[in-house]
């Protein structure tokens, strides 16, 4: 245990979040973590950008429109979130059958452990400023090495959130009004089935 005296709680909180996310990525593999991701990705992109144009759908549920944006995004990440786990199922079965597996499960050990960097660099963003005036990072050997770093990590996550926020208040495009309100915003228009 001599090895580990010179490392803080923090140190090793870092470390276990690391591990952990190496871990799963050795377990599942490279394909699986990446498919992962970019369902990820993929899902809160579709959520975001088509949950204003399917609220209507709820219409008869819920009567307030942010209410019915908010199902309709729920129902889309969840169909989203399905359909990347069947997909990422059937590519595992795949990798499996190709005996690619110690390759593949090392490269998504890479791959998680990189993933868990970018978490502990994201959570370091969000409290280095006021945690690093505390004794318990001050103490800490990879704290300091690391909070460089983190703007990096935040500055994407930002933009990607902010994004997606401009595309859930962007105003529908016609294509994407319901019939209802493309009549009421252009009564001139008829709209033939």
């Amino acid at each position: 245990m001599d090895g580990l005296s010179g490392f803080s709680a923090l140190d090793i909180a870092i470390a276990v979040i690391v591990l952990w996310s190496l871990y799963r990525g050795f377990k599942v593999g490279l394909v699986q973590s990446l498919v992962g991701l970019l369902g990820w990705f993929a899902t809160l992109y579709m959520g975001t950008h088509y949950a204003r144009s399917m609220a209507h759908v709820f219409a008869s549920v819920v009567t307030d429109p942010v209410l019915q944006t908010a199902l309709a995004f729920l129902v889309i990440v969840l169909l989203m979130l399905t359909i990347v786990w069947g997909f990422s199922m059937l590519l595992k079965s795949l990798i499996d059958a190709l005996a690619l597996t110690p390759l593949e499960k090392l490269a998504g050990g890479v791959f998680g452990a990189a993933r868990g960097v970018l978490i502990v660099l994201v959570i370091m963003s969000l409290i280095g400023s006021w945690a690093s005036k505390e004794k318990w990072w001050q103490q800490s050997i990879l704290a300091p090495s690391l909070l460089p770093y983190a703007p990096l990590a935040i500055n994407v996550g930002r933009d990607l959130a902010t994004t997606a926020w401009d595309e859930l208040n962007s105003k529908p495009h016609v294509s994407e009004q319901s019939p209802l309100e493309i009549k009421q915003h252009h009564p001139d228009v008829e709209r033939t089935h």
